[in-house]
């Protein structure tokens, strides 16, 4: 999935506005490792709905020890053990305007065969399979 395949909107109008009966097929099952939609977040910049791809920002390495895995994209960590996102810093979290003190208390498992890697071609931290 890249950046031209999505559009950041407001969920409380999307809600109210968008027909929510269409039933669709399930999705083909995605490896995490292949995985990218969790990187993409909408955010509010001067009263208007703005994409970001966490990995423009929040992913650059240098080396291996810059970059960890991180178990979802939103404020809290959403500790079921799936859509990791590999990044080298956190300070998107912030930048959502998330609430103090809301999320529970809660460990993400640790991913079976995945990692954190810096790519030294991209300079940005990638999810690898072990």
């Amino acid at each position: 999935m890249q950046a031209a395949d999505l559009r950041a909107v407001n969920g409380e109008w999307y809600a109210q506005t968008s027909p929510c009966d269409v039933v669709c097929g399930a999705c083909q099952e995605v490896p995490e490792v292949d995985r990218t939609s969790e990187y993409f977040i909408a955010r509010c910049v001067e009263q208007s709905c703005q994409l970001v791809d966490l990995r423009d920002d929040y992913a650059d390495c240098t080396s291996d020890d810059d970059c960890f895995l991180r178990d979802g994209s939103s404020c809290c960590e959403e500790c079921d053990g799936s859509d990791y996102i590999a990044v080298s810093s956190l300070a998107f979290a912030s930048e959502l305007a998330c609430p103090e003190n809301i999320c529970p208390a809660c460990a993400s498992p640790a991913p079976e065969g995945l990692s954190a890697q810096c790519n030294t071609e991209t300079h940005r931290c990638d999810k690898v399979q072990d």
